[in-house]
């Protein structure tokens, strides 16, 4: 479909449109994420988002066009990419959560 796009508007807009449905659905789910303190992003949302949808571009298509092609190999290393631009942080323990309010408290 990529390449036809380049050839027939008709293609090129139906893909423009999944492409925006997409960057969008990321973009969502990364500001909700960061909303609920589960990621500190290394850059802002919008790039982080456009970043993750070219990688996916760019797996889709070595995986399309070369039949011996072996995503297991590139796969852990892109996980840590989008790791390290997330910055995933860990769920606070039952007894942080506990004291966090006493902690705010204080600090009042």
């Amino acid at each position: 479909m990529g390449i036809e796009s380049t050839r027939n508007p008709r293609v090129a807009e139906i893909c423009r449109a999944a492409d925006a449905f997409c960057l969008d659905s990321f973009e969502q789910l990364f500001q909700r994420l960061k909303d609920e303190g589960r990621i500190a992003p290394a850059a802002d949302i919008p790039t982080i988002a456009r970043v993750f949808h070219v990688m996916g571009d760019g797996l889709f298509w070595r995986r399309a066009i070369y039949p011996d092609f072996d995503a297991k190999a590139v796969l852990p290393v892109m996980v840590d990419l989008v790791a390290a631009l997330l910055n995933p942080i860990p769920p606070l323990t039952a007894n942080a959560r506990s004291a966090a309010p006493a902690i705010q408290k204080a600090n009042v």
